[in-house]
């Protein structure tokens, strides 16, 4: 086998480039898909986060909330 046939095999057999992976070792595709299901059960539950906000307003201004306590160690 000579250095030309291998060359040969090479172009005939290229090697598919790896998809880009992120730090945590996800493709872009798969971030993308995960992007658009955030998206959609954000969308979804816009109304209950709504009230859930507007719940967590009337506690506060009715003083029936504490302070959270944040320790060192998180």
């Amino acid at each position: 086998m000579s250095v030309c046939d291998f060359a040969r095999f090479v172009k005939q057999h290229p090697l598919a480039p790896e998809p880009e992976r992120d730090l945590f070792g996800e493709t872009e595709e798969e971030i993308h898909a995960d992007e658009e299901a955030w998206d959609k059960q954000f969308a979804e539950s816009r109304d209950a986060l709504r009230t859930m906000a507007r719940e967590a307003v009337a506690e506060y201004r009715a003083c029936r909330t504490k302070p959270m306590d944040v320790l060192p160690e998180g």
